[in-house]
C-alpha cells in the first residue's frame, strides 16, 4: 500500500470520527425536540452547536487521538477494546481537567436546576455527579469515534479481514 494512499485512509478516517459527535449530539437534540413539540426553534440552534462540536471533535481526534493511536501501535496492537479505552481517555480526561471543580473560591455557590452543586466553594454530592456525568458524556463521544476510526481504518487498510474479530 503506498504511503499517500495510507495518509489518505487516515485523513477519511479523521473526518468521520470527527462528525461521529456531532451526529450523535444532533440526533439527540432533535429526538428531544420532537417528544416536546419545540422543532422549530431548535434549527439554527443546531447549526451553530454543530460547527463547534465538530471543530472540537476534529481537535481532540488530531491533537489527542492520532497521536494516542500512533503510539499505541507501537507498543500492541489497536485492537477495538483498546481504542474504545483510548477513545474513551481522550474524550474523558480534558473536559474533565479544565472543568475540575475544586477551582472556586470559598465564597463561591452555585446551582443548577434548583438544586445546590457548590457551596461555599465546595462541590456538593449534586455537583460531583454532573461533574463525572458531563465528563463521562464527553468519554463515551470519544469511545464511539474511536470504534469509527478503527473499524474505518481496518475496512480499508485489509478489506478482506473479517470484522467480528477483535482486531
Amino acid at each position: 500500500m503506498s504511503m499517500l494512499r495510507k495518509f489518505s485512509i487516515h485523513i477519511i478516517a479523521l473526518i468521520f470520527c470527527s462528525l461521529t459527535p456531532t451526529l450523535l449530539v444532533v440526533a439527540y437534540f432533535i429526538i428531544g425536540a420532537f417528544f416536546t413539540s419545540s422543532l422549530d426553534s431548535v434549527g439554527q440552534q443546531l447549526l451553530s452547536m454543530s460547527m463547534f462540536i465538530t471543530f472540537v471533535a476534529a481537535g481532540h481526534a488530531i491533537i489527542l487521538g492520532l497521536p494516542t493511536s500512533i503510539i499505541v501501535k507501537c507498543y500492541m496492537g489497536f485492537t477495538y477494546k483498546v481504542a474504545a479505552l483510548c477513545g474513551f481517555l481522550v474524550g474523558f480526561l480534558p473536559i474533565a481537567i479544565f472543568t475540575w471543580p475544586l477551582q472556586y473560591g470559598l465564597g463561591s455557590s452555585s446551582t443548577i436546576n434548583g438544586v445546590q452543586t457548590l457551596v461555599n466553594g465546595i462541590p456538593t454530592m449534586a455537583g460531583w455527579l454532573s461533574y463525572i456525568q458531563g465528563a463521562v458524556i464527553f468519554g463515551f463521544l470519544g469511545l464511539v469515534s474511536a470504534l469509527v476510526y478503527n473499524y474505518l481504518i481496518i475496512v480499508q487498510e485489509h478489506p478482506n479481514k473479517q470484522i467480528n474479530k477483535d482486531t
